[in-house]
């Protein structure tokens, strides 16, 4: 992975993620959670922990308020 581009998040919505040199490498429902589950993975370098929220739904229509 280049510099440019950073690692998909979307399989880590409503959590925390613990991230080494732009890949993410441990995640958790608390800060906390991940940052121990990053230091289980052994990572010498210090992660940066970032909470990823959850995805949105579509805009509301009619079509769907009413099924």
């Amino acid at each position: 992975m280049d510099k440019t581009s950073s690692p998909d998040l979307k399989a880590y919505a409503g959590r925390w993620v613990a991230i080494v040199r732009g890949r993410v490498v441990a995640s958790g429902c608390t800060a906390h959670e991940a940052l121990l589950n990053c230091r289980a993975e052994r990572v010498k370098d210090e992660p940066v922990l970032r909470y990823i929220p959850p995805l949105r739904a579509g805009p509301r229509t009619k079509s769907n308020e009413l099924a």
